[in-house]
This record gives C-alpha cells, structure tokens and sequence, in this order.
C-alpha cells in the first residue's frame, strides 16, 4: 500500500493496483464560497488539484 499526502486534505491511496483520490473539495480553484463569518474570505478550494496527462 502506498499513501502519499498530497496536499492538506488530499491524498492518494494505492493498493494492488488500483489508485483512489481523496478529497473533500474536487471543485475547480475558487468554486466554492468563502465560509460564513471566518476570518478569511477567501473562495475554496484555494488552489487547483495537480493532474498528470
């Protein structure tokens, strides 16, 4: 098996083969609204996910 973190609630799971994605917010860069009355107003998820070709 083989966990690799990418970044902070994103990571990839490798077992036997198969590669599975884990992440809360798979929405492009800014998709999300800021959250209710944090400090930081900033739209989710922050950045965009790494993707191979």
């Amino acid at each position: 098996m083989r966990f690799q973190l990418l970044r902070h609630a994103t990571a990839l799971i490798s077992v036997k083969g198969l590669t599975l994605l884990l992440d809360p917010m798979l929405s492009p860069k800014g998709a999300l609204e800021p959250i209710v009355n944090a400090a930081r107003q900033e739209r989710f998820p922050l950045v965009d996910l790494p993707l191979s070709e």
